[in-house]
């Protein structure tokens, strides 16, 4: 469920160092303090959110399997793509993988098979929906703060570097494993 990231990384790469110092001219002084650190902590907010409302599905969703005798866990992880907007290539921000447990090693519940089986917990449609959306916004909203960030470094606007802003909001490894 990884979200297309901004694909222009190398194009950011190649602006020369004169246009940056050009268009960080235009940027108010106080752009990051007034401007872009707010933007980015309502962003974290909603996404804090959104983890939380995961994880309540989550907890749900796990509780559906242990009353069907399926034993079920859900766990972050990254993709390991470095382009990846949502989780660098570094970062656990891709949530939740479902894995089920079957003879003894843990399979993962793919993206595609998802809808499925959670129609086959007994889950509505509208549950599903839900669920999903929640996912999707979150890993965009994810996406949006890291790119952000890129961008307007990358253009000289912001002084902000990715390694100074990290995300802190993982998803929870809930469910036996």
């Amino acid at each position: 469920m990884c979200p297309k990231g901004f694909g222009k990384w190398k194009e950011l790469q190649e602006i020369p160092t004169k246009v940056k110092v050009e268009i960080s001219k235009v940027a108010s002084l106080d752009f990051d303090e007034r401007l872009f650190y707010p933007l980015l902590m309502e962003i974290n907010k909603a996404i804090e959110r959104l983890t939380f409302l995961i994880e309540m599905d989550v907890d749900y969703i796990l509780r559906l399997a242990e009353e069907k005798g399926i034993a079920l866990s859900a766990e972050p992880r990254t993709c390991s793509i470095p382009r990846c907007g949502t989780c660098l290539g570094k970062h656990p921000y891709h949530y939740p993988y479902f894995y089920r447990k079957v003879e003894g090693s843990k399979k993962i519940i793919s993206t595609r098979g998802l809808r499925d089986f959670l129609r086959e917990l007994g889950m509505t449609e509208e549950q599903i929906d839900l669920f999903e959306g929640r996912v999707k916004a979150r890993h965009i909203l994810i996406a949006m703060f890291h790119n952000s960030i890129r961008i307007l470094s990358a253009l000289g606007m912001s002084k902000l570097k990715l390694e100074e802003a990290p995300l802190t909001v993982e998803g929870e490894e809930r469910g036996g494993s």
